[in-house]
């Protein structure tokens, strides 16, 4: 069991250090607008769609439908 804590703690460390090596590398071939500047800490953005204007309240929410699709479940998941 300990074994097991250990394995999983030790791969959400490799999984942070993939990204951070990965981000290193690939940083000059990324547009700046993918990343938040936090007092010189760079966050990557996360995308889920965006759409700054909607044309009516069903357009817009269609939108957050797709962006929080646990929000709205469908009548068919309720049951």
């Amino acid at each position: 069991m300990m074994g097991g804590m250990f394995v999983k703690a030790r791969f959400a460390v490799e999984k942070d250090r993939y990204r951070m090596w990965d981000r290193k590398e690939n940083l000059e071939n990324m547009p700046a607008h993918h990343f938040h500047n936090r007092g010189g800490v760079l966050i990557k953005k996360q995308f889920v769609g965006f759409e700054k204007y909607h044309k009516n309240h069903n357009e817009l929410m269609t939108w957050y439908a797709k962006a929080f699709p646990n929000a709205f479940p469908s009548p068919k998941e309720t049951h």
